[in-house]
């Protein structure tokens, strides 16, 4: 008689009871993050990637009622903003386990008056820090040694104010000047297209769940050839109609969207720039395209 090998769920009582037990003997506590979830929508249809969050959340939900004895252990999920909002507005039932244990993270802090100051920067300043046995420098001193005054303006200026962005900026201006000692912007402007083209193609990732992804894609496309960031949405039709390319069905609730996403900012008094993702909802008359969709 032959011995047949376990499914992987067929193990899970085991599994879950072994890890219980550790969690006793260790008398810790411990935060389980489970991040980068949307990079699931790569592998999977979408009716199957909202089946997979739905249970990631129930099951994190019911976990946690029973880690929280080992001194109040748990599981965290990490999901981008459009995912909640899309798991909110078909899954009514979940709204509760949402609402009772969301944290919604904001990188875009606006209250500090020097680069250092910044919760991103400081994270960034932190693993420069660690990565350096026995230094004692504080982060202003690291700061002020590695980076000119006005970088960390220049990368917020470029990116949706996430680590992310910051993150992929300076490694590919380490893979392009490996020998330097100090970031300047002057060489940041010489890998600033090669950024564009990385930006670009998360924004495409991000809207791969979204119904109107094709349409927004379509306007990039109009922005781009048109050649000039900043516009109304009268100068794009404009445009458009003396161009080869077809009108962009429901053009308004298509730059809505985009402009809610912090792909176009709002202009005012037709010099500042506002993004929804550093001020909350913005209503558009006068547009502007991310800064770094203008180098594509």
């Amino acid at each position: 008689m032959s011995k047949r090998r376990a499914i992987y769920y067929e193990e899970q009582p085991n599994l879950k009871k072994l890890v219980f037990e550790l969690l006793k003997k260790s008398k810790q506590k411990i935060i389980l993050f489970y991040d980068d979830m949307d990079q699931f929508e790569e592998f999977m249809d979408l009716l199957s990637f909202k089946s997979l969050m739905k249970h990631m959340i129930y099951s994190a939900d019911k976990l946690n009622h029973e880690l929280y004895s080992f001194k109040s252990s748990k599981i965290c999920l990490v999901f981008r903003e459009d995912i909640v909002e899309m798991m909110n507005a078909q899954a009514n039932n979940l709204n509760k386990q949402i609402t009772d244990s969301k944290v919604e993270i904001s990188w875009f802090d606006t209250a500090y008056s020097e680069p250092w100051e910044h919760p991103l920067m400081q994270m960034i300043l932190y693993k420069i820090k660690k990565s350096q046995p026995n230094n004692t420098k504080n982060l202003e001193e690291i700061y002020t040694e590695m980076f000119d005054r006005n970088v960390f303006e220049f990368l917020m200026d470029r990116s949706f104010g996430r680590p992310r962005d910051l993150i992929q900026y300076l490694n590919l201006y380490k893979d392009e000047f490996p020998e330097d000692e100090k970031i300047i912007i002057k060489k940041l402007l010489k890998v600033e297209q090669k950024y564009s083209k990385w930006f670009y193609n998360e924004i495409l990732n991000e809207l791969s769940i979204s119904q109107d992804k094709e349409a927004i894609a379509q306007v990039i496309d109009i922005i781009s050839a048109r050649g000039y960031v900043s516009f109304t949405e009268q100068q794009l039709v404009n445009y458009i109609n003396t161009t080869s390319f077809q009108l962009v069905p429901n053009l308004s609730e298509t730059l809505g969207i985009m402009t809610s996403t912090s792909i176009l900012g709002l202009k005012i008094n037709g010099k500042n720039t506002v993004f929804a993702y550093r001020i909350g909802s913005v209503s558009y008359t006068h547009l502007r395209a991310h800064e770094t969709l203008s180098d594509l």
